[in-house]
Order: structure tokens, then sequence, then C-alpha cells
């Protein structure tokens, strides 16, 4: 996944260990993912590298990555910035009330590779909430969750982040 490739390469530079870092996979269940996206999700496993923790929740036509890191990687700079210089999807503003810092956005691109045309759709969120940064990236082939869904589900991840 390209969104998620950027914030690995950025992790990698923060020297930061993933060891006290929350399973993602445990911030949501899988009913609450399935009730956004609308079908079966099957929940991956944790996955630990470069300084994050990371754990797909797949269903048929994409999904959701959810990623834990520490805050240090902003090397004490404003997670806007940060936001501001991803390739992430959308992320164009700010989110009030949903950690110390959040952004969210979505974007639709249709490819056209022989007919018909494909609609891919993202929608992502990045906060910070104390000593924890927080990014969740769906990806979806057709039609996928809308940002309020996705900033929903957010809001239940980051309640659970300890």
């Amino acid at each position: 996944m390209k969104n998620g490739l950027l914030f690995t390469a950025l992790l990698a530079f923060s020297g930061w260990s993933a060891a006290a870092l929350p399973n993602p996979c445990k911030l949501l269940s899988a009913a609450e993912v399935q009730g956004v996206y609308g079908s079966k999700v099957r929940v991956g496993q944790l996955e630990t590298a470069d300084g994050m923790n990371r754990c797909e929740f797949e269903q048929a036509k994409g999904g959701l990555v959810v990623m834990v890191a520490s805050h240090s990687i902003l090397q004490g700079k404003p997670l806007k910035q940060m936001a501001e210089a991803s390739d992430l999807p959308g992320l164009i503003h700010a989110v009030p009330k949903l950690g110390d810092e959040a952004y969210a956005g979505a974007s639709s691109v249709v490819a056209v590779e022989g007919q018909p045309s494909t609609l891919t759709s993202g929608v992502s969120v990045i906060v910070r909430k104390g000593p924890h940064i927080l990014m969740m990236i769906s990806l979806v082939n057709g039609k996928g969750p809308s940002e309020a869904a996705l900033l929903s589900l957010t809001k239940r991840a980051v309640t659970r982040l300890r």
C-alpha cells in the first residue's frame, strides 16, 4: 500500500522501538469495522516493524490499515506539518476534538485501464493523542466508507489508546 510506505519510511528514521506501543488489532473489533464496510472483515495479525505497530482489516474489495507509532516521529514538529508533507489521500483539514491534533480527508480516483473504469476510494485519518500517533487508512476498489464513517471508527480507536 503506497500510503503506508511513506509513513513507514518516516518511522524508520525515528529510531523508536515499537515494543511499548498499543496493538492496533485490539483498538477496533472486526464487528466495528464490518459495520462501516458492510461486508465481512478479516482481522490480520499484529505486524511490528520500523518503529510502528500495524494491523490490516481486510474485506473483499480493500480494507482498513491501522497503525500506531510514537509521537517522537514528529521530532518536535506539529502533526499538521507531517500530514501536509505526506501523500495520504485527501489529508487536508483539521478535525477538532479527536485528539491533541487530528487531520482527515477523502479522495476518489477513477482509473481507466480497458473497460470498465475502476473507482478507488480512499479515506485517511491521522491523530496525535498523548504519546501516540494513530493513522487509519481505508482504500477500497469501488465506493468505500465515507470520511464521516471512518472518523466515527477512529474516535472509538482513539478512546482505547493507552
